[in-house]
């Protein structure tokens, strides 16, 4: 009787390949190299699918950094003055400052843009060779917008998107051949998975050019680089450490967190290369370009972060809540906020990131190998990050969908969990027999990462397509935050799942004709309350910029049912909207973060019936009598009309100066 074959699946020659012949052709060149080639395979994947959703970034943290290139390349100037008019009305927009020096400038540093830049190199030439076919002259194309007008701001996010998309696809890239170094390709395929599209890779770094896509190209190169220096000699590994030189050069400057992986990097250096390490030395000037932009513009090695709302009244009022409490409860909160949380955790959106856990012990214990030392600094560097989010005050990061801030260890963890799991796998299937063979317990471990990667994909996928926007803004606003922090602890209206919702509702379409479902809906408010249930006395009081939490009660007066914001449509949303009137009956125009809305809660209302509304309301900045006049709006479709003999919903109000202390 024939025995089975044994296959050894972990100890197969890396440079075993398939053949690719067919029919009087072949393939050279991929028999060759063919994981060049199945990196290529990788990025083009990832890039496309990274581009398949239509959603671009809805906060504009990312602006300026997706803006610098194109304002250097096509104007030559790497200062926002041009700016001014269109960006800047009474008060400056948090992600521009004015600099010492005169200048209008970014808040945030420059190393993203450094790090993109390639990419924005193609996008401009691409641009000049369209201006070249459609006029003869090799520039850019006359119907697109000058970039410091607000309709530039479609092709900014556009670009944007490709660059961010490109970045993190080369970064999985990249991954993919670091994990191979150590496993079989097979399983490093199915790691870059895991990197690619059950984390936030996915859903944040490659869906704007945010701090964290930077970084985390750069982090997985150099690990790349130092991988391969453990394996050369010579010539070789002395660029390679060059390399990294450059690398832990540009991470402080990408964002301040990366400095402490540039020190892991550069102690792992100094304690396993000895004399070589000088070469790393030679690469850290790097660090010149972002220091000198910061001298430039700021006079201190500090940047932009030192001003940060320190320039105009209102954001003045708001810059302490960017900065650190050091108290216990503050840090137990954020602690298993940042890991548990159903709406911010970072093992409920990534799962299969639980393994980097066990991984790190593992990695301990065999610190005697150069890889492991390494990646057993760069795990106390994600431990020191960690930390000092637990301590930061808006440690949620709120206006995404996760949690962004610990976007920055995903290589990191990413690399333990598949450090684990390979161990774990070799072990069970007795040194790398590929199992007819297989223990019950290989085939449940097996399952259970096979689910875990599922379940994390999926999440990142619901992410990625539906509209994560709603549960940030409804019903409680990410301001004030002590409202918005309640809710990352909300399991019963948690992030994905009205993410999901939205997904449903989009499939669904139950506004098909937005015009006659506009024509057929009728509403009225019945009374306003505050947040408690409690009649509020009339006039209602307020200081200046102070917000107050409303609850409206709502009835549906016509024939179509009514959407609360737990469907997470955002078009068709029944919302309540808040206007203020001075004594001539002239709108008061409010400038940044003005909250106008009570949404309304639940799913679906049908006619007849009575929804709550509540919300957040920004009253007016200036001391002064008013009226506050609510009606019903469907988002993005229109208002409702309103019966004939029925106004709009008003009250007095009675806003007074800011008491002082």
């Amino acid at each position: 009787m024939l025995k089975p074959a044994k296959h050894n699946f972990f100890k197969l020659p890396h440079k075993t390949v398939v053949s690719f012949q067919g029919r009087g052709f072949s393939f050279p060149l991929i028999k060759k190299r063919p994981h060049a080639f199945i990196g290529l395979l990788l990025f083009a994947l990832c890039a496309y699918v990274y581009l398949m959703n239509p959603q671009f970034v809805i906060v504009d943290d990312t602006l300026p950094n997706s803006l610098l290139a194109f304002n250097w390349l096509r104007y030559g100037t790497l200062n926002f003055d041009a700016f001014r008019a269109n960006f800047v009305d009474s008060e400056l927009p948090w992600y521009f400052v004015e600099a010492p020096n005169g200048h209008l400038t970014s808040v945030y540093p420059i190393g993203t843009a450094i790090v993109t830049l390639p990419f924005y190199v193609l996008f401009t030439l691409y641009l000049k060779i369209v201006g070249l076919l459609q006029t003869g002259h090799f520039d850019f194309p006359p119907n697109l917008p000058d970039i410091f007008e607000g309709d530039f701001n479609y092709h900014r996010n556009r670009y944007q998107k490709l660059a961010a998309a490109g970045a993190t696809a080369l970064s999985v890239v990249m991954f993919y051949h670091l994990v191979r170094l150590r496993s079989h390709p097979g399983l490093a395929l199915l790691f870059a998975f895991i990197f690619a599209f059950a984390t936030s890779s996915w859903t944040i770094s490659s869906q704007g050019v945010w701090q964290h896509t930077a970084s985390n190209l750069v982090l997985v190169a150099a690990m790349l680089c130092l991988f391969k220096a453990n394996r050369t000699t010579g010539y070789q590994r002395r660029i390679l450490l060059v390399v990294v030189g450059v690398f832990c050069g540009l991470l402080p400057g990408i964002r301040p967190t990366s400095a402490l992986f540039a020190i892991a990097l550069l102690v792992y250096c100094l304690f396993t290369y000895r004399k070589e390490a000088w070469f790393v030395v030679l690469g850290l000037p790097s660090a010149l370009l972002a220091m000198g932009w910061n001298y430039y513009y700021f006079g201190s090695l500090l940047g932009g972060y030192s001003q940060l709302y320190a320039q105009n009244e209102f954001s003045y009022s708001l810059k302490n809540e960017f900065s650190y409490n050091f108290n216990l409860p503050f840090f137990w909160n954020a602690f298993w906020g940042l890991l548990i949380s159903p709406s911010r955790g970072l093992f409920i959106y990534s799962p299969i990131l639980l393994f980097s856990l066990p991984g790190v012990v593992q990695v301990y214990r065999a610190r005697a190998g150069k890889d492991e030392r390494l990646i057993l600094c760069l795990a106390i560097a994600c431990f020191t990050i960690f930390l000092q989010y637990c301590f930061y005050d808006p440690w949620e990061a709120s206006l995404t969908y996760g949690t962004r801030f610990l976007t920055d260890l995903l290589p990191v963890l990413c690399y333990l969990t598949a450090y684990y799991l390979t161990n774990q796998w070799r072990q069970m299937t007795n040194g790398g027999q590929l199992p007819l063979q297989a223990s019950r317990r290989a085939i449940a471990a097996t399952a259970l990462v096979f689910l875990l990667t599922i379940y994390s994909t999926s999440v990142q996928a619901i992410g990625a397509f539906g509209n994560y926007r709603s549960w940030e803004v409804a019903p409680y606003d990410y301001w004030p935050r002590l409202w918005y922090s309640q809710r990352l602890w909300d399991w019963q209206d948690t992030q994905i799942a009205r993410t999901a919702r939205s997904i449903v509702y989009r499939i669904a379409e139950p506004i098909r004709d937005e015009k006659s479902y506009r024509r057929q809906s009728r509403g009225q408010i019945i009374n306003i309350s505050d947040e408690a249930g409690r009649p509020i006395s009339q006039p209602i009081m307020a200081t200046v910029f102070e917000q107050k939490m409303l609850r409206a009660t709502v009835r549906n007066t016509g024939p179509t049912p009514f959407y609360g914001y737990l469907t997470g449509m955002d078009t068709g949303e029944l919302k309540v909207r808040a206007r203020f009137l001075d004594r001539n009956k002239k709108q008061f125009q409010f400038r940044q973060f003005f909250r106008r809305l009570l949404h309304v809660e639940g799913e679906v209302h049908a006619p007849g019936t009575e929804a709550a509304a509540l919300g957040i309301i920004s009253f007016p900045t200036k001391p002064g009598k008013y009226t506050l006049v609510l009606d019903l709006l469907l988002q993005n479709i229109g208002k409702v009309p309103q019966p004939q003999g029925r106004s709009s919903y008003r009250i007095p109000v009675e806003v007074r100066p800011e008491a002082v202390n």
